[in-house]
């Protein structure tokens, strides 16, 4: 959407859209303090001014994506790098450092930090391998119960093939295409 002809209304648009408040933004836009507790809201509620800042959080996004993409292609990170540096963290985590006293001296005592470990390990095992995937009925409920096996077998093959289909996708930087 195009910059508001009111220089007032782009302001309420431009400030409501970096996360301000209704009456914050209209006072921000060179209203009077006095006038925002009634005015604020109906005036964020116009279409143009909410048009206009759906235009710049969409805009401000499309900046964001392109800028993350560039970050990634500059730092030349790969599904591998990350998988590495899961895994380095998750034996970081397992190992036993010592526990120092209140003048950094070694205590004798020895701890691991076992929930990064573990949490590192989860990411690991959802990206490497499909673990602990959420396990929960699809559809209505009992939608599967009267179904044959080779019915089952036959959807599962269709959703095993939707996944495929946007592991796929999500590779190649595109969107799937799902027909359900």
């Amino acid at each position: 959407m195009p910059i508001l002809k009111n220089i007032r209304h782009e302001k309420l648009a431009q400030a409501l859209a970096s996360g301000m408040s209704q009456m914050a933004a209209y006072v921000e836009a060179g209203y009077s303090a006095g006038g925002a507790k009634p005015n604020a809201s109906r005036m964020a509620g116009r279409e143009d001014i909410k048009a206009r800042v759906e235009g710049i959080l969409l805009e401000k996004e499309g900046i964001d994506g392109k800028a993350t993409q560039k970050a990634v292609e500059a730092l030349a990170i790969t599904r591998q790098d990350v998988l590495r540096e899961l895994w380095d963290n998750a034996m970081r985590g397992k190992a036993a450092v010592p526990v120092l006293d209140h003048k950094g001296k070694e205590s004798g005592e020895y701890r691991a930090d076992l929930s990064a470990s573990n949490k590192a390990l989860e990411l690991f095992g959802k990206e490497a391998h499909r673990m602990f995937v959420e396990r929960r009925e699809t559809g209505k409920p009992g939608e599967f119960e009267n179904l044959s096996d080779a019915e089952l077998d036959a959807e599962i093959k269709a959703c095993r093939a939707i996944m495929d289909a946007s592991d796929a996708a999500k590779a190649t930087g595109k969107q799937p295409v799902t027909s359900k």
